[in-house]
């Protein structure tokens, strides 16, 4: 008989996880349909916020990157 390679172990291990976890372990509770209160909003509020500032963050890591890539290849034209 042999065994399964590592990875297909990792897999079939994972699955079974997943099969076997109680729904409430799959979602937090902001995703079940919870009463609406000033809680709620402020939650709302917050990821809304929060993705927000990712984003921004973001764009200005990518422009930053895009900008270095600019002056080297300007650089390399010159020389």
């Amino acid at each position: 008989m042999t065994w399964p390679s590592p990875s297909s172990m990792r897999a079939i291990l994972t699955a079974a996880l997943i099969l076997c976890a109680p729904a409430a372990a799959l979602a937090c509770p902001i995703c079940f349909q919870i009463e609406d209160g000033p809680v709620v909003d402020g939650v709302r509020a917050a990821v809304g916020v929060l993705m927000s500032v990712t984003v921004v963050v973001l764009i200005g890591f990518g422009a930053f990157a895009v900008r270095f890539v600019r002056r080297s290849t300007a650089v390399d034209d010159q020389g």
